[in-house]
């Protein structure tokens, strides 16, 4: 009689092998192992152990130091147009261990783009903002401008009546429209200051759409999804447009990256190719964010070639120019597998690790764009930031409770103990499984402090560094400030986020460095995040003692008490003093 599992009498280990190979199955993280979100990679068909952690392990025991302005790399990058401060971010990370000579290609591109940007119109060329010098259509075809410049127009209007359910409105040759079902079309993902802006009322530059449907081509496609074209401005249409993203990036056979860095660049290692996609414009913005988080096939598009995102975080855990010395792509192969891989970590943990550094225009987009993410619709037009990311926590229920450490700008009352965005925060968030439940007066839970006992001095950080542009865009302070601080040997210098009406509410009151209670993790590391509060007088009307957060704090503290502070028990974290 045969058995019910026909595989049950097979080696296990040829059975895991298969289901890989076939794409079924990843390697599940070995007992030994810690390395999420990427998962084991043996090191041979024969060899079963884990390729991944040695790299890891290797990557947290080495003594780093982070890139100086006088880096060589960054001194060559900025020469050639990159922004140092992003240049030394890279190297710190995706980068780490690069020199200008093995990065030549990639300092070449940046040299044709700054050239491409203030290239002249040649006389007599017809051009339009869309594919002048300096847009992404004029980084791939360069000057070479072939026939008339015109607009194809887009006519939303007369389709969005017809909606086929389960479908995507798509742009093909000529401006025609169809209504393209799962695989049948490119989505496009780009930056709108490379100069590919607008709406569907516009329409689009025929050299745009030829170029979009050469690159479709390239898939077997021929039809395209491109928000300038697809997105129109009449509000209603407009809506529906963006609440459906989730849709469009899940359903495309591809999504392809047009980001005039990537294509100014030729040649070039794949590890240098990478370094190159976490410098780019495309990779600060939060939409783009988005857009890759959901798309199921993400492609990078070079002067030279395409190459999928798999491709590259392939070769990242396979190839490296020095073996002894291939634990210095670890942040490559992390950063690659959180972006690519959405069955193997939560998509909060891809949003909080993705976010650093990310912009957008309008600060309520700093929510919106996160929202298709966790498969929520934008409420309206007049939602402001502060009301989408109430929403999202909400959404996150007991889940919510991870953020309450990470250090960046504070929601307003009642949800103070959480950053006011994702995009841009820092810090620890909370394990899986350490969640608490929410309450319409604060977040109950148990906490490790730290008492203040004087604060010795508060100093402008300055007008430089990307916190003070989250700053400005917040509307939330971020100063230095010293403390002295109970059974610490030495003064606890932080720097602290708070809003203006709180930036100095502590003379008279009890003031603690707040942390959520022995999550298991060794504080041995140099800089940490507390939330700054104070204790109320008057205990929460059910007994327990309040805290309200004032700020976030970022710093360095030996207490002596092996980093877990005093268990102050259960509580709750409250809002801002009034």
């Amino acid at each position: 009689m045969s058995p019910t599992n026909p595989f049950e009498d097979w080696d296990p280990a040829l059975l895991a092998a298969l289901r890989v190979a076939v794409g079924q199955e990843p390697i599940k993280l070995a007992p030994t192992c810690d390395h999420a979100p990427v998962t084991c990679v043996w090191k041979s068909q024969q060899d079963h152990s884990c390729k991944i952690q040695p790299l890891r392990d290797a990557w947290q025991k080495a003594d780093k130091i982070y890139p100086s302005h006088d880096n060589p790399l960054v001194l060559a990058l900025d020469n050639a147009g990159c922004d140092p401060y992003r240049a030394r971010m890279v190297i710190d990370q995706e980068g780490y261990g690069m020199t200008p000579a093995l990065s030549n290609s990639l300092i070449r591109a940046y040299r044709r783009l700054g050239y491409s940007i203030r290239h002249p119109v040649p006389v007599g060329a017809q051009i339009c903002d869309q594919c002048r010098p300096g847009t992404n259509t004029f980084a791939l075809q360069g000057s070479s401008y072939e026939g008339s410049c015109h607009f194809v127009p887009v006519s939303i209007a007369s389709n969005i009546a017809v909606v086929e359910e389960g479908k995507v409105l798509c742009i093909g040759a000529g401006g025609e429209l169809r209504w393209c079902g799962k695989d049948e079309f490119m989505a496009v993902s780009h930056v709108w200051e490379h100069g590919w802006q607008g709406d569907s009322e516009k329409g689009l530059c025929i050299r745009t759409l030829d170029l979009l449907l050469f690159v479709a081509g390239l898939f077997g496609l021929g039809w395209v999804w491109i928000d300038i074209a697809m997105i129109s401005r009449e509000p209603i249409s407009r809506s529906l447009a963006i609440n459906s993203m989730n849709f469009v990036y899940t359903s495309s056979k591809v999504t392809v990256v047009f980001d005039r860095l990537l294509m100014s660049m030729d040649e070039g290692s794949d590890r240098e190719r990478v370094m190159a996609v976490f410098l780019t414009d495309w990779m600060t913005r939060v939409w783009t964010m988005q857009e890759a988080l959901l798309s199921k096939d993400l492609v990078f598009l070079f002067g030279d070639c395409h190459l999928h995102g798999r491709e590259l975080k392939t070769s990242m855990i396979h190839n490296a120019p020095l073996p002894d010395l291939h634990w210095q792509q670890w942040t490559a192969i992390r950063s690659l597998c959180t972006m690519l891989e959405g069955y193997v970590t939560p998509m909060l943990d891809r949003i909080y690790t993705l976010s650093k550094e990310r912009l957008t225009t309008k600060k309520e987009d700093m929510s919106r764009a996160v929202f298709p993410l966790f498969d929520l619709e934008w409420p309206g037009r007049a939602t402001t930031l502060e009301e989408g990311q109430a929403k999202i926590l909400q959404h996150l229920d007991k889940r919510a409770a991870r953020l309450a450490p990470l250090h960046g700008p504070i929601m307003p009352q009642p949800w103070s103990w959480a950053p006011l965005v994702l995009a841009g925060t820092s810090g620890f968030l909370q394990p899986q499984g350490d969640e608490r439940p929410l309450y319409p007066d604060g977040l109950r839970g148990r906490w490790a402090a730290w008492r203040i006992l004087k604060v010795l001095g508060k100093a402008d950080l300055g007008r430089e560094g990307y916190s003070t542009q989250l700053a400005r865009l917040t509307g939330t302070c971020y100063d230095t400030v010293n403390f002295q601080v109970e059974g610490a040997s030495l003064i606890f210098g932080a720097g602290v986020f708070s809003r203006p009406e709180n930036t100095c509410p502590w003379r008279g009151q009890e003031l603690f460095l707040l942390r959520a209670h022995n999550t298991g993790t060794p504080r041995t590391k140099d800089l940490d995040y507390y939330d700054l509060v104070v204790k109320d007088s008057r205990p929460h009307s059910s007994g327990m003692v309040l805290y309200h957060r004032v700020g976030s704090a970022l710093g360095g503290l030996n207490d002596g008490t092996g980093g877990q502070g005093l268990d102050v028990g259960d509580l709750y974290l409250d809002g801002y003093m009034n």
